[in-house]
């Protein structure tokens, strides 16, 4: 599949953002002429057209949505796998490093590149990679938000990465001339790792540091599956999306499903729910995200799990759910199993899970409460999202 290039003006940099890559990015409907399900999966270049052509952003696009409400109704929101994403530099003066003169003849918006093109690309980013015999800058590390920590060596590596990739650009990293002989992320996610834990990782986890490196993961492209990788099931269960990114309230709007890469049919169905129900859900969520925020807790979410925060040495995990008396219990029993389906997959990591379903009232009582007394059954607590209440009450028990 061809790589795409998104070409704009010079002076649209400071939209993307002056840290690392986003957890999500929106592509306005009248960029691109293709067909939106072709998207995912493929490489989108993110270029700046001044004097010469420079190169912001390189995005793997994970999945595509279509936002259904409010100003960019109609636009596609972008998220990306942050292990083959990677910002370059914050805005056009500081990306002069990544002039290129392959993507002259590319329009502005969004289109294909040639084999040629995205080839050159590709080595243009590895040889503009800074190497130094320095330790990794303490201020940068400093900036970097990684509460969530994964047990599994592999998964560890890989949330450390994501949480480098997200905060620095590759002008503000370099990879390591000694020793391990680290690539630039790599080896600050190495130093990120062994400030969190005192103690330097293993050497699976910095040869796993190293082979997750997104610009080692960019000339891995086509190339077969390591052996260390764990191979896809044979058979067509959930898949849960455990790569977790900061909740930003101001940057939730209802979406419809469009494609996504690398899911399960029965999966993408699911993930199509009806308008009013997105847009309901999408208050709640954003409502709760901006409580909790006010409370000096930090939001997160993933392509599955809604809601998720570290508190008290515990994981809090919520699945939030649209409800009404004509579909409480249909929706309750789907949202019981999707916990469980989380809880079965981040026990892998995580200890100390707590789990619990959020509700929205319905005007039957005895309904709901027959719900809850149902889940209980099954050990499932669940929350009841009231808006016609003030906060904390909204939500009792919200607060653990």
């Amino acid at each position: 599949m061809s790589d795409l290039v998104w070409v704009l003006d010079g002076d649209k940099g400071p939209s993307f953002g002056s840290s690392g890559v986003s957890g999500s990015y929106i592509l306005p409907k009248n960029e691109v002429d293709l067909e939106p399900k072709s998207l995912a999966g493929r490489r989108l270049w993110v270029l700046l057209r001044g004097q010469e052509d420079r190169l912001l952003l390189l995005v793997k696009i994970k999945k595509v949505e279509r936002i259904i409400e409010g100003y960019y109704s109609g636009d596609y929101w972008i998220s990306p796998d942050m292990m083959g994403s990677l910002k370059l530099a914050s805005e056009y003066v500081g990306a002069a490093r990544y002039a290129t003169m392959y993507t002259r003849s590319s329009k502005l918006g969004v289109s294909e590149l040639s084999q040629e093109s995205s080839d050159a690309l590709v080595l243009l980013v590895k040889g503009s990679v800074q190497t130094k015999l320095l330790p990794p800058d303490r201020r940068s590390l400093s900036k970097i938000d990684f509460e969530l920590m994964p047990s599994n060596g592999r998964r560890l590596a890989q949330s450390a990465l994501r949480a480098v990739v997200s905060q620095l650009t590759l002008e503000q990293v370099w990879a390591n001339g000694t020793g391990d002989r680290l690539g630039a992320f790599s080896n600050f996610a190495c130093a990120l790792l062994t400030e969190k834990m005192g103690a330097k990782p293993s050497p699976s986890v910095v040869n796993d540091l190293k082979y997750f490196d997104p610009v080692s993961v960019m000339f891995s492209e086509g190339k077969p599956t390591a052996v260390h990788e764990k191979p896809s099931p044979n058979y067509n269960a959930p898949s849960v999306d455990t790569e977790f990114s900061e909740i930003e309230p101001g940057k939730i709007y209802a979406r419809e499903f469009v494609s996504v890469d690398s899911m399960p049919r029965n999966l993408e169905a699911a993930l199509n729910k009806t308008e009013h129900a997105e847009k309901i859900h999408q208050a709640m969520l954003k409502d709760i995200s901006e409580f909790l925020i006010a409370n000096g807790i930090k939001p997160y979410e993933s392509n599955s799990i809604d809601l998720l925060y570290r508190s008290r040495e515990k994981m809090n995990v919520f699945e939030i759910k649209s409800s009404n008396s004509e579909n409480i219990l249909s929706q309750a029993s789907k949202g019981a199993f999707q916990l469980a389906c989380y809880l079965n997959e981040l026990e892998k990591d995580y200890d100390d899970l707590n789990a619990k379903l959020v509700l929205h009232v319905t005007e039957s009582a005895e309904l709901q409460n027959y719900a809850v007394e149902a889940l209980l059954r099954l050990g499932i607590k669940v929350l009841i999202y009231d808006p016609s209440k003030p906060w904390p009450s909204r939500v009792p028990g919200m607060l653990l």
